[in-house]
Parts: C-alpha cells; sequence; structure tokens
C-alpha cells in the first residue's frame, strides 16, 4: 500500500517508456483502469491494465510500483503503493489505496476514479523483506501495508512461526483472509487516532527467538514505539529487522517525508 508521496518537476530526469524489458523501477508504463472495488469502508482497489504489461515481471507480490499522477504546472506526483497481484494472462496489476481516512493526491485520485481513465505507473522495485526461511517472523501493519504483509506471510517458509498484529479503523475493516495455516493473526482497532491496542499487543511478546525477522509498516508512533521496543526490549539485530512509518496521523505525506529527512518522525 502506501509508501510516501513526493512532488517532483516533470522534466526534471529521462525515464525509459514503453513494455519496460529491463524491469527497474526507471521504467514508465502507460495504463488504464480496468474496475475497481471497495473492499471494506477504507480500503479500495484499482485494477490497472494495458499492453505495457505485456513485460511486466510475475510473483512481484508485496513488491511495489510508484503512481503518477499529473497535478499540471510541469509537476508529478509519486506515491508508492504494494501490488497487490498481477494477472499476465489479462495484463491486469491490482493496488488497494486506504480512501476515507486521509486527504492527498493520491487519496482523492483513487476515491474518484472511474474505469477507463488513464494513469501511469513506474517499477516494479523490490520488496523491502527478502529472507523467508527463518525460524520465527513478527508482521505488524494496518491497511496501508496490508498487501506487503499478505504477500511475506505466502513467501515465508510453512515451517516457521509467524505472528501477524494487524491495525484498521473500523471492525467493518477487518478482512477476511486465507492465511496460511502457520501464520497467527490478531486485528486491532485504531479508534480515534490511537495504537494503544496493536502496540500493547506487540509488547506482549517479550521473548522471540534469536533469529526473528521482523516487519513493521505503519502509522510512525506504531512504528516508532514498536522499533525501540523491538531493538531495547527484545534485542533483535538491525539486519533481522525491517521497519518503516508509511503515514503520520494529522500529517501528509510531503511533512512525513521532510520528518524522514530530519529524523523526527
Amino acid at each position: 500500500m502506501v509508501n510516501k508521496e513526493i512532488q517532483t518537476a516533470k522534466q526534471s530526469a529521462p525515464e525509459q517508456r514503453g513494455n519496460g524489458h529491463r524491469g527497474g523501477r526507471g521504467v514508465v508504463r502507460e495504463v488504464v483502469v480496468s474496475r475497481t472495488q471497495q473492499l471494506s469502508p477504507h480500503l479500495k482497489r484499482v485494477v490497472l491494465t494495458g499492453d505495457s504489461l505485456s513485460d511486466f515481471p510475475e510473483d512481484q507480490e508485496g513488491a511495489y510500483v510508484k503512481l503518477r499522477i499529473d497535478q499540471g504546472s510541469e509537476k508529478l506526483i509519486m506515491r508508492s503503493y504494494t501490488i497487490q497481484a498481477f494477472d499476465p494472462s489479462t495484463r491486469e496489476l491490482a493496488l488497494d489505496f486506504v480512501v476515507g481516512q486521509h486527504v492527498g493526491p493520491a487519496t482523492d485520485w483513487a476515491d474518484t476514479v472511474s474505469v477507463g481513465q488513464k494513469v501511469s505507473i513506474g517499477g516494479p522495485g523490490p520488496r523491502k523483506m527478502h529472507y523467508f526461511d527463518a525460524s520465527a517472523y513478527l508482521l505488524v501493519g494496518d491497511l496501508t501495508s496490508i498487501n506487503a504483509v499478505i504477500a511475506y506471510a505466502n513467501l515465508i517458509d510453512s515451517s516457521a512461526t509467524v505472528h501477524a498484529f494487524l491495525e484498521a479503523p473500523s471492525s467493518e475493516d477487518f478482512l477476511a483472509i486465507d492465511w496460511p495455516k502457520n501464520v497467527q493473526v490478531s486485528w486491532h482497532l485504531a479508534e480515534k487516532g490511537k495504537h494503544d491496542s496493536i502496540v500493547e499487543a506487540v509488547k506482549q511478546m517479550e521473548s522471540l527467538p534469536v533469529d526473528t525477522h521482523v516487519f513493521i509498516a505503519s502509522e510512525a508512533s506504531v512504528f516508532r514505539e514498536l522499533r525501540r521496543f523491538v531493538r531495547d526490549n527484545v534485542g533483535l539485530p538491525n539486519e533481522q529487522l525491517f521497519a518503516s512509518a508509511y503515514w503520520k496521523e494529522g500529517k501528509d505525506s510531503d511533512q512525513l517525508s521532510m520528518d524522514k529527512l530530519q529524523d523526527t518522525i
């Protein structure tokens, strides 16, 4: 789902267009919306298609593409979204958007987009987590990162112990997902912008196997608190921790990006 939003000059750097035979992040693909689906009150799926996806690489669930929204005045908004699924037979790429919770160009685009509308994407870019053969995993996310959590849960070796903690703004957003049998999942409600439930639930896991790999992608305060907990209380090394603030309560993506640069998250 959402990682960050960056405003750049339209002509600031050349990018490869066309089918993208190298599959790099610099490839730009022109696509069109083929259908949309409201998955829950705050999560909407937008499916993109087009001939430019004829050579889009398969098995990229959990990786990301950059949605490129033309804002006019020689400006583009580029925002990263996790790949939910790609069907090479129909050349359809599915992305999920959090709607009705935040305001921003990409959210507004997803909220009002219609079938037939054109847009462009860049990518795919790599997954944040790359190792799936450890004995234990801790996955923490919310609707913005749900597709990354799902992808990793399915990539992790079936013999591993996996604990997944997920947060949503309403109980109606607790999605019914067919998880692998070795994945234990708990949903938590973020009531009125408070994230105490998921933080306290994760903190109950005071003892984790030494080779536990951790993925945290969430609101900034959750990311900050749980990253500190994993590092200081559990004592896992940094190379086993993959953590990122996907959004920040009360701030837009530009402000979050600035906070990240200034290390004030």
